[in-house]
């Protein structure tokens, strides 16, 4: 029976703690960043226009690239995309103003984001959609660093719940 209990405690999670790295330890504890998405409007009618705001938080001492290339030596940008999108999109994404920085590691000069930032992207919800919650998933692709090394590039999933309401 403890058997039984122990492998279910294992595949419900048990360890999620082993699943994440922490680049600033070397035992496996949380990354440098976090991310959190949400709409800046929860429920939507058919035809409405939304938001997503996805905001980053950064350990000290980390940074991440803009989305958009500083200088062509610059590393790849930082991009979101939207697998299985069902949404148009609206404008480039937007970000938080970068911070430009002799960046050691690479010994360029970048635009990268420190502790806190938030990039946007509206998105138009078609005037034929069907009403209903669903939840609507992206992908961060980044690469983190700080003034010694950088991570290979990453990909983070987010996803936010959206109801779209019946006209």
């Amino acid at each position: 029976l403890f058997s039984i209990v122990a492998m279910i405690w294992l595949f419900c999670g048990g360890f999620t703690g082993f699943a994440q790295y922490s680049w600033q330890q070397s035992n496996p504890v949380t990354s440098p960043l976090e991310i959190y998405a949400e709409f800046d409007k929860s429920r939507v009618n058919p035809g409405a226009t939304v938001t997503l705001i996805i905001r980053g938080f950064l350990q000290p001492a980390w940074h991440i690239y803009s989305i958009q290339r500083f200088s062509d030596e610059a590393p790849k940008p930082t991009t979101v995309t939207y697998p299985g999108l069902r949404f148009e999109i609206i404008g480039p994404l937007k970000e938080s103003p970068p911070e430009i920085v002799d960046d050691r590691a690479l010994d360029l000069r970048l635009a990268v984001h420190k502790e806190e930032f938030v990039f946007q992207q509206q998105f138009k919800i078609s005037p034929l959609a069907e009403a209903g919650s669903f939840v609507f998933e992206g992908a961060l692709h980044y690469q983190l660093c700080d003034d010694h090394i950088c991570t290979p590039r990453q990909h983070r999933l987010f996803s936010t719940p959206l109801i779209i309401e019946k006209q």
